[in-house]
C-alpha cells in the first residue's frame, strides 16, 4: 500500500447533480464541492478524514463506510485509510449510485432480481433523483421495459420529466 499523508489532495467524485456544501474542520472555510465534479483535488486526506469522523452523510452514507454516499473516493488505498479494511481484511468498493453500477444494474434480469437489485442500490432520496438521469446516461431505453417502469415506480420520478 502506498503511504498516505494527510496533507496529499484526495481525488473524490460528487455523484449528484447538484453542489455540496459543508463546513470544513480541518480548514476553517466552507467547502462547495461542485455538482456531478469527477476527480476534483481540492481536499486533503486530513480533512475528508475528519469529516468521516465528524459522520458527514456526503462522505459516510447510510452506514459509516460510504454506501449510499454521495461522494465518491475512487482510490482503494484512501478508501482503506479513511474507513479500515473491514470485517474481511480487504478494502470493499464502495456501493454508491454511479454510472458504472447503474450499467451492471441494467444488465440484471429476471424481473424480480431487478427489483431487488433496484432497492439495494436506490436507497436514499439523492438516490432517488439521481437514478433516472444516469439510467438514461447509461442506456435505458435499449432494456427491457419492466426496467423503466420499476425505476419511475421505485423512485417516484418520470423518464419523460
Amino acid at each position: 500500500m502506498a503511504e498516505i499523508k494527510s496533507n496529499d489532495r484526495v481525488s473524490i467524485d460528487n455523484l449528484v447533480n447538484w453542489d455540496l456544501h459543508f463546513a470544513g474542520i480541518e480548514s476553517t472555510k466552507d467547502l462547495v464541492v461542485r455538482a456531478s465534479v469527477r476527480d476534483w483535488k481540492q481536499l486533503t486526506v486530513a480533512e475528508i478524514d475528519a469529516q468521516v469522523k465528524a459522520g458527514n452523510g456526503f462522505f459516510c452514507g447510510t452506514d459509516g463506510f460510504g454506501t449510499n454516499a454521495y461522494i465518491k473516493i475512487p482510490s482503494d488505498e484512501v478508501r482503506e485509510y479513511i474507513f479500515g479494511a473491514g470485517e474481511t481484511g480487504e478494502v470493499q468498493k464502495q456501493k454508491v449510485l454511479d454510472l458504472e453500477t447503474v450499467v451492471e444494474l441494467l444488465a440484471v434480469t429476471p424481473k424480480a432480481k431487478f427489483e431487488a437489485k433496484l432497492k439495494e442500490i436506490v436507497v436514499t432520496e439523492a438516490e432517488k433523483k439521481m437514478i433516472v438521469p444516469l439510467a438514461k446516461e447509461a442506456g435505458v431505453d435499449d432494456v427491457e421495459s419492466y426496467k423503466m417502469a420499476l425505476i419511475e415506480k421505485h423512485s417516484g420520478i418520470d423518464f419523460s420529466e
